[in-house]
């Protein structure tokens, strides 16, 4: 085999690396979430989130579960739907459920697939107690771009690379 089939081969094999890694920036994502926070307004209860939202369909499946206490312990509700999105990438999923005579409400907020906040209430005819949810902020991607530009960059560079690293070769 000559040098120059060899480095052909090399380049070609990382620009394919480089692709396959970049893949999942362009796929839609399911993204899973949980958490567990105080009622407000309600002694000794705590209610702990756990949700799936896939970006490629709006979907989005979970439980909300409530613990501690006299008033809400053991009250649980399943939920699954379509969130609402919009074209910049924002959706809102609405829970509305009566369970053993208790009302829950439940709103997640999400931008892309990350979870921005998520609040609710529950009550019935004696107690009522609120409940909310705000993840700490880290940097994220905020488009497909912010994954495909570097992925990009590195196969451009790989492609200047080789190609110096032949003229040098051929020079020789």
């Amino acid at each position: 085999m000559s040098s120059q089939f060899k480095a052909r081969a090399h380049a070609s094999s990382i620009a394919l690396f480089v692709v396959c890694l970049a893949l999942p920036a362009m796929a839609g994502s399911v993204k899973s979430y949980k958490y567990t926070e105080a009622v407000t307004g309600v002694k000794n209860t705590k209610v702990t989130a756990s949700f799936s939202f896939n970006s490629t369909t709006d979907k989005i499946s979970g439980t909300l579960s409530f613990t501690g206490g006299n008033t809400f312990n053991g009250i649980t509700d399943n939920f699954s739907g379509k969130a609402t999105c919009n074209k910049a990438g924002s959706c809102v999923y609405t829970v509305n459920a009566k369970v053993n005579g208790d009302t829950i409400s439940y709103t997640i907020d999400l931008n892309q697939t990350v979870l921005t906040s998520a609040n609710g209430s529950i009550w019935n005819k004696k107690n009522d107690g609120t409940f909310a949810y705000a993840p700490a902020p880290m940097a994220e991607a905020t488009s497909r771009l912010d994954f495909l530009v570097p992925a990009g960059m590195v196969m451009f560079g790989g492609i200047v690379l080789c190609r110096n690293r032949r003229r040098d070769h051929q020079e020789a």
